[in-house]
């Protein structure tokens, strides 16, 4: 069931995916659409799981609170398997692991991770796809290398 953002525990988990470009304003208005639907019949034995979502530039952030209802093996492979029709949809790839967003100038920016490690200090500011709840995203969604899984690269 879609819930606000607002009314998730702050150990909501978060499934994150991150796009291999910026997302327009009208995929995001589809994006929207279809993770509404998604939210709305997302169930684990048929138990709703109370959900939500966050649509940035570059990411999709999927929340569920478990401490109200787990999610289960079969639910989120069914939220894969919207998420991949997403991308087929729009021709944005979702599962590109390769790829890092960074602060440039106060503007998110992505490239590839090969890229990166040529122009990374390690006050770099990057979106921590580590995360795991809803805590988390609100407190370290944006952290410098130097704290990320990337300062192995410094």
């Amino acid at each position: 069931m879609y819930v606000p953002f607002s009314q998730l525990s702050k150990n909501s988990r978060v499934w994150i995916y991150q796009s291999d470009h910026h997302i327009s304003e009208n995929n995001k208005k589809i994006i929207d659409n279809q993770l509404t639907h998604l939210c709305n019949n997302w169930n684990a034995h048929g138990a709703e799981i109370h959900s939500s979502f966050i649509i940035d530039d570059f990411f999709i952030y999927l929340f569920a609170d478990e401490s109200i209802e787990m999610a289960s093996g079969c639910s989120i492979d069914n939220t894969v398997k919207v998420i991949k029709s997403l991308s087929d949809q729009l021709n944005i790839d979702f599962f590109n692991r390769l790829n890092v967003v960074y602060i440039q100038e106060n503007k998110a920016e992505i490239i590839s991770l090969n890229k990166f490690k040529s122009i990374i200090k390690p006050t770099t500011l990057v979106y921590n796809n580590m995360i795991r709840t809803k805590d988390e995203f609100e407190n370290n969604q944006i952290v410098q290398v130097k704290d990320s899984w990337l300062s192995r690269f410094v």
